[in-house]
């Protein structure tokens, strides 16, 4: 079951930091958000959190049990929030971004088959803007991709 994350809750922060792995950066943009998490079995096992900006919407974390990963339910965290975008846009086209690492993922896999397309690479994005290195499958993380799809 998907739904929007009740003020009174705790926020599920071990998913949160396992798709950002600072705490300071989630904080930054967490308050201003929408959030959306995915329940099975009356436990939170995923979390999408998306946040209205200037020039569109951003999709700012998406995350997944480890242990529940490859079942769908990114797929479907990522369907309702594009929903609820959806849900807000007039006549104009409503351009909405997500940004991950270069390195080849389920993620970037999963971004693409949804209809994101890349738009551009940010060289260096996570060495220079992260305290620790982040590592994916042992690969050092350096480069953002940044893909949008038009709503």
């Amino acid at each position: 079951m998907i739904r929007k994350i009740s003020s009174e809750e705790p926020l599920p922060w071990p998913l949160l930091l396992d798709a950002d792995p600072e705490k300071e950066v989630v904080d930054r943009y967490i308050e201003t958000s929408e959030i959306l998490v995915y329940e099975k079995e009356q436990q939170v096992v995923g979390v999408i959190v998306f946040q209205l900006q200037t020039a569109g919407w951003e999709i700012m974390n998406v995350a997944v049990a480890p242990n529940l990963q490859n079942q769908g339910i990114g797929a479907c965290l990522l369907t309702a929030a594009l929903g609820e975008i959806a849900a807000t846009k007039n006549q104009a086209p409503l351009p909405v971004t997500i940004k991950t690492g270069n390195l080849p993922s389920a993620a970037l896999t999963l971004y693409k088959k949804m209809g994101f397309v890349e738009k551009r690479v940010v060289k260096n994005y996570f060495v220079d803007h992260y305290k620790e290195p982040i590592y994916e499958d042992g690969i050092l993380l350096t480069d953002q991709v940044i893909l949008e799809k038009i709503l």
